[in-house]
């Protein structure tokens, strides 16, 4: 996978067999918004993020679209029974058959009738001014694509981080343009909580089929390509929230493939670059080595703090796997540090 990353990969899916649930829709209504919500079991969860949906205060006309991948029928009643209580606009569906992770993110996407999706996860929660924040960009200008940061919530340190992230004011002043260099800066632009016009699936395509298939690069693959033929336009709000609790699921080895690839992609990004002089490209390849030494280090720290996986990050083998240079090699403990102290300075300009 390191040598051959294909960003211009589409997959087109057609929409797995289903059954309507619970619809409270009728045939005339026209939605502006679709939350796209691909779920898998975790009631308690799930109920967290439909009372944050509850809670919602827009303008915006928007449905909730429901995929339901689990067989557990006691599950699905619970959901069903909290549906039918809500004010806004909801289908629920179930998956005849299993349709797997991406095949269900598909699922939810296909079925929304928004001229824009947002796909939302249920272990997350939305702060009552997630829509408002976008009302105006959406009704001023037709863009493609819209985001905003997310606010991380660490249960870990801060059991009551979900109760003052939902009672905080959130700050949506104003719309920057990001653009190709989100790549270079970190892991980029979050595919959750981002409004994407869905006419724009017609060029980027959709998620792999297999259900048995799992990556943490899918969500990022996806993302790259989106800026790849759309301009990106970033709110100043982070009004999505995503929770941390026991992120076991990312294990160290899916860290580790995740950095190596990332690191191939952006090589691969260099080479497409239309008329870029050798000095930009050394220099973006140069950068694309500094952020393997950063990611490393950065994934290293959150697997230790949030993941219940003893596993430790084989720096060595990330290292080997990139062909990172003894030079740099040697130079990684003042790498990081330059690293926290830009953090530590950007931080403090920020309060």
């Amino acid at each position: 996978m390191e040598n051959n990353i294909d960003i211009t990969r589409v997959y087109l899916d057609e929409i797995t067999k289903k059954e309507l649930i619970f619809s409270n829709e009728s045939n005339d209504d026209v939605f502006e918004v679709s939350l796209a919500v691909p779920s898998y079991q975790r009631t308690d969860l799930f109920l967290r993020l439909l009372r944050s949906i509850s809670s919602l205060k827009t303008s915006l006309k928007f449905e909730v679209v429901i995929t339901e991948d689990t067989r557990e029928e006691k599950h699905i009643e619970i959901i069903r029974n909290f549906l039918s209580g809500v004010s806004f606009k909801v289908r629920y569906y179930k998956n005849v058959e299993r349709a797997g992770l991406y095949r269900n993110w598909n699922q939810a996407i296909l079925l929304s009738t928004g001229k824009y999706f947002c796909l939302v996860h249920t272990d997350d929660v939305l702060h009552p001014d997630f829509l408002r924040s976008y009302e105006k960009p959406l009704h001023q200008n037709d863009k493609a694509v819209i985001a905003q940061r997310w606010n991380y919530l660490y249960l870990v340190k801060d059991p009551n981080a979900i109760d003052s992230f939902l009672k905080c004011k959130q700050n949506f002043q104003y719309l920057e343009k990001r653009g190709f260099s989100f790549i270079f800066r970190g892991f980029g632009i979050p595919l959750l909580g981002t409004m994407i016009r869905k006419d724009c699936l017609s060029l980027v395509g959709m998620f792999p089929s297999d259900p048995d298939y799992w990556s943490t690069m899918e969500d990022y693959f996806f993302m790259v390509k989106i800026v790849l033929h759309f301009p990106v336009y970033q709110l100043s709000s982070s009004c999505y929230g995503y929770v941390v609790e026991d992120n076991c699921m990312l294990t160290c080895d899916g860290w580790n493939d995740s950095i190596v690839n990332c690191y191939y992609l952006r090589l691969q990004m260099v080479a497409s670059m239309p008329k870029i002089s050798k000095f930009k490209s050394y220099f973006y390849v140069l950068l694309a080595k500094v952020k393997v030494v950063i990611e490393t280090y950065e994934r290293s720290r959150w697997n230790k703090k949030f993941s219940s996986s003893k596993e430790k990050m084989d720096k060595k083998m990330i290292y080997n796997r990139v062909r990172l240079p003894i030079v740099i090699r040697l130079l990684a403990p003042s790498i990081i540090f330059f690293h926290l102290l830009h953090i530590s300075l950007r931080n403090s300009k920020g309060r």
